[in-house]
């Protein structure tokens, strides 16, 4: 325990990327792509959190792109919490969702939201980009330009962002769902 709050307290990557490191979550695009955003913004850091078939594969982009200073792989961490709370943006790169949950628990810890508009919850959850930054999925322009659009946002447009995140989240709750689906049973039942 005391480890891990240790590597918690000296943690400061300004990005974060969290999911098994598989074809769905395309970390490989994220690497190519922040690659770009980089020699622009050499100091930026990127910490990836996951385990999964990808890793080799990931670890040898990271070589091929030059990242190795910008670009952390790390271990599955139970709680990654912490770690969401102190970076300033999660950056989701998938294919697909099911419905992207690390987007909400990622709203809750208050931490910006930068994501494709895969299927199956961005567009939803980050409402047309009034509570995050949706790009085009696989597509590198448009990428580069929202991250660059993220990095020149004025502190005001990104608290009010987060707090757009936050309301959204809010309704993705297990309370909220029981709520629904408590509502729905009764009109079944009393019709």
């Amino acid at each position: 325990a005391k480890k891990r709050s240790q590597n918690i307290s000296s943690y400061n990557d300004d990005f974060i990327a969290v999911g098994r490191l598989t074809k769905q979550k395309n970390f490989g695009f994220l690497n190519k792509n922040f690659s770009q955003v980089v020699k622009i913004n050499n100091g930026l850091r990127l910490s990836i959190f996951g385990e999964g078939e990808e890793k080799k594969k990931l670890m040898s982009l990271i070589m091929k792109y030059n990242l190795k200073q910008n670009v952390t792989l790390r271990s599955f961490e139970q709680n990654i919490f912490p770690y969401m709370q102190k970076s300033k943006s999660l950056v989701l790169t998938s294919n697909w969702e099911d419905p992207g949950f690390v987007l909400i628990e990622s709203a809750i810890c208050r931490t910006s939201l930068i994501s494709s508009n895969c299927k199956n919850g961005p567009v939803e959850i980050l409402d047309n980009n009034k509570a995050g930054l949706l790009f085009e999925k696989n597509d590198s322009n448009d990428f580069i330009k929202i991250f660059n659009d993220f990095l020149n946002m004025s502190n005001k447009e990104v608290t009010k962002k987060k707090k757009n995140a936050l309301k959204k989240a809010r309704l993705f709750t297990i309370f909220n769902h029981s709520k629904d689906l408590h509502h729905i049973i009764n009109q079944l039942m009393f019709k």
